[in-house]
């Protein structure tokens, strides 16, 4: 099994103290840093009987886009290696 969680690349609010939590996790991944996690998660695939992406960005629905934007990307790059 393999799991990657994704929690956001939100440096300005990362460690900044005295504000809401989920501030933390404002961060929306474009489709180019999306595409760069891609090699790695395939590389698990073929590696483990099951792979699980968590989005943990959740501020603002960004979670639900970006696991959708990366299921996508995902299912183009497999269907572009066979």
């Amino acid at each position: 099994m393999a799991y990657f969680r994704f929690h956001g690349r939100n440096r300005e609010n990362w460690l900044r103290r005295g504000i809401e939590t989920s501030l933390r996790y404002d961060y929306l991944y474009s489709d180019a840093e999306l595409g760069e996690f891609a090699p790695s998660v395939m590389e698990a695939a073929a590696a483990a009987s099951t792979v699980f992406t968590m989005f943990n960005n959740c501020h603002g629905a960004s979670a639900v886009r970006n696991a959708i934007s990366f299921t996508e990307l995902l299912k183009r790059k497999n269907a572009d290696t066979r």
